[in-house]
This record gives C-alpha cells, sequence and structure tokens, in this order.
C-alpha cells in the first residue's frame, strides 16, 4: 500500500473522530428525506446527512446532502457526515465528468403544515469548498435557481437534484485528492438569519495502484503459506 492511500486511511479515520465531535444538533447521518428521492428514475432513498432542527429549532425545514458514485447505490458513508469517493473521471463519460456525485433535497414543509412557503420566500445557499486542502475556497450559489434541471414540486417547495462536481465549471480538478467541504442553508431573506443548515464532507482518495494490488497479492499468499507451515 503506497505513501498516498495510507494517508487517505488515516485521513479518513481523523474526519470520523472531527465530524462526530463537532456534529450539530438535529443532524442525522443515513438518513431519508421527505417525501423521498423525487429526482431521476430509480434512486434510492438513505444515506443523506439531514438536518430537521437547526440548533434545537423546529422550523419545518428539512435539508439533505449525501455524496453517491453515478448510475449505482453505492455512498461510501462512514455514518459520521464523510463520504469516501475515487479521484479521477467517471467511466461512463468521462473527463470533465469526475468519478461522483453530490446531491442535495431541499424541503421547506415537510411536514406539511406550511403549505403557503415558497423558494422565492427564502435564500438558498449551497457552500462547496473547491481548495481539497485545509484552506478554504468557497463557491457560493443558490442551488434552486443556478440549475435549470432540478426536481421542484407544484408548491415550489421542494427541491432537489444529483450534480456532477466536475461539471459545475469552477476549475475543479478531478484527478486532486483531497477533503472538500458542502455545507448547505436556508436564510430569512429579509435578517440573513440561519433557519435551517446541513453539511458533509467528502473525502477523495487515488484509486488502488497496480502495484499496490500486486503488494497486497504477494502478501496473502505469503500469508497462506506461513499458515501452511
Amino acid at each position: 500500500m503506497n505513501s498516498k492511500m495510507l494517508k487517505a486511511v488515516f485521513v479518513g479515520l481523523a474526519l470520523t473522530l472531527a465530524v462526530t465531535s463537532n456534529a450539530n444538533a438535529g443532524i442525522i447521518y443515513d438518513a431519508d428525506v421527505t417525501p423521498g428521492v423525487l429526482f431521476g428514475g430509480g434512486n434510492q432513498n438513505g444515506s443523506f446527512v439531514v438536518n430537521k432542527a437547526w440548533k434545537n429549532n423546529q422550523n419545518n425545514i428539512e435539508l439533505g446532502l449525501r455524496a453517491k458514485v453515478p448510475y449505482e447505490e453505492t455512498y461510501n458513508s462512514n455514518g459520521a457526515g464523510v463520504y469516501t469517493m475515487n479521484v479521477g473521471a467517471h467511466s461512463k463519460w468521462g473527463a470533465p465528468g469526475a468519478a461522483w456525485n453530490f446531491e442535495f433535497a431541499i424541503n421547506l414543509n415537510y411536514d406539511g403544515s406550511d403549505v403557503d412557503r415558497m423558494f422565492e420566500d427564502y435564500l438558498i445557499e449551497l457552500s462547496i469548498d473547491l481548495n481539497p486542502s485545509k484552506k478554504k475556497n468557497w463557491l457560493k450559489f443558490d442551488p434552486v435557481a443556478s440549475f435549470n434541471d432540478n426536481y421542484v414540486n407544484a408548491g415550489n417547495s421542494i427541491a432537489q437534484n444529483s450534480m456532477n462536481i466536475g461539471w459545475l465549471g469552477q476549475d475543479f480538478d478531478i484527478w486532486t485528492a483531497g477533503l472538500y467541504d458542502f455545507r448547505l442553508r436556508v436564510l430569512d431573506k429579509d435578517t440573513n438569519e440561519v433557519l435551517a443548515g446541513t453539511k458533509m464532507r467528502v473525502n477523495v482518495v487515488p484509486e488502488p495502484s497496480i502495484l499496490s494490488l500486486l503488494a497486497l497479492g504477494i502478501i496473502g499468499l505469503a500469508s497462506r503459506r506461513f499458515i501452511k507451515q
């Protein structure tokens, strides 16, 4: 196993401790979103980082984030808000499309009691840290207004989508391993008060090299011989 792979493993362990210790109240890991996954076809619910109670305040807003391998129900979640994905391009479409997507779900009225809520009455902010190192480089935008292929319900209070990180057009390097943070928030349009928020991290790691696989195979053979002796 090479040094990059070992580093990725240790980073993943550190992230687990960091995210768990700094978890916001109300966040539920590997959870479903309400009323289910509505974009595309055949996409399963679950494995979202969901928040329904921002700082213990019940605002009837539900937000969800997750990372996923496109065309697969593969999330590689550690159960504490960190998703591990491979560097490089997806085999179906190639560069600049990355090997993973990020998916978001916004519901301004998840219990059905506030039927008059609509997106134009709020500020929706998705922030993505495009710098894989500890230094932050936040890209902030409104995902409801920015993507023209969102699923949006008739009441204009639910929006969902799955977007490839490589298609953002922000010079994202799909070949660079590192840590990418995502933050989704809903703010009051008049006061900028944060009404709801959730976040996740994507730990992008190098794929095992051929030499690493060969080394693991040799270790496996040696172990079998040792056991036989």
